[in-house]
């Protein structure tokens, strides 16, 4: 747990928002907090560091990106360096001015997502949402989509399959918040239909989810076993598993009967 009173030091590497609540709590309780969670100073930078200075903790910058620019002072706080100037890819058209951006040719823009597919799986949604933002007209991305997808870039099968294994095996998603987010991406339903029946696996479900609850098991702090139960089901709710087998798994894992849906 964050707060572990026995600890000395807390390695924050939650993914997201939800890293936020683990930093102010190893904070309060004045532990030094190695942070790998932006979001932790993206959401809450200055209450963070008040709460840091007000317990006499310390914040050591473990991310890539934050511990470069630690490194670069030396690991010293107080290193006398006026600015330091972080730098970024600038994504496909990096070196095209500013000015340009705004007539992006369906030439400039299949190449330039052909070479982004060939480095990472994108979806057909993915391609779409880039061409509109780089001002190309719908029917010529229609056209720059059907010869990406022609020539093998863009695969939304191949894409959904992909999806559905990281976040089952990484993430430990069911398969509405999986479902969503690939509709979100613009994939079909019958590519997601079909990358979900390539996994479905019920004891392999029924086996994330209660690791899942276990770890928040751990973490949470509840008022009474009834609101324990709650939040333990509206956590298994938020990674998209369905209501029943959420509930079986917190009435298991805190034997009690199963939790009945009229309750919220």
């Amino acid at each position: 747990a964050a707060d572990y009173s026995a600890a000395d030091l807390v390695f924050n590497a939650a993914g997201g928002f939800a890293g936020l609540e683990y930093s102010v709590r190893a904070l309060g309780a004045g532990k030094t907090l190695a942070l790998a969670n932006k979001e932790t100073l993206v959401c809450g930078g200055s209450e963070i560091m008040r709460l840091a200075a007000a317990n006499g903790a310390e914040i050591l910058p473990v991310d890539s990106d934050h511990s470069a620019l630690w490194q670069c002072m030396h690991f010293d706080k107080t290193a006398q360096i006026r600015r330091l100037i972080i730098t970024a890819s600038g994504g496909a058209f990096r070196d095209v001015p500013r000015e340009e951006l705004k007539h992006v040719t369906p030439e400039q823009a299949l190449a330039a997502l052909m070479r982004l597919c060939a480095r990472a799986e994108k979806s057909s949604g993915d391609a779409l949402r880039l061409m509109r933002t780089w001002g190309v007209a719908e029917e010529a991305r229609r056209e720059v989509l059907r010869k990406l997808t022609a020539q093998g870039f863009i695969d939304d099968a191949r894409y959904a399959g992909a999806f559905v294994r990281d976040k089952i095996r990484l993430a430990g998603w069911g398969a509405r918040k999986i479902r969503t987010a690939l509709r979100a991406k613009g994939v079909a339903d019958a590519a997601i239909d079909a990358a979900l029946a390539e996994t479905d696996d019920p004891e392999g479900r029924g086996a994330r989810l209660r690791t899942r609850l276990e770890r928040k098991l751990r973490t949470v702090r509840a008022a009474d076993p009834y609101d324990l139960r709650n939040k333990l089901l509206r956590h298994a709710l938020s990674l998209g598993y369905d209501y029943a087998e959420s509930a079986a798994a917190v009435a298991e894992l805190t034997e009690t009967p199963e939790i009945p849906c009229d309750d919220f």
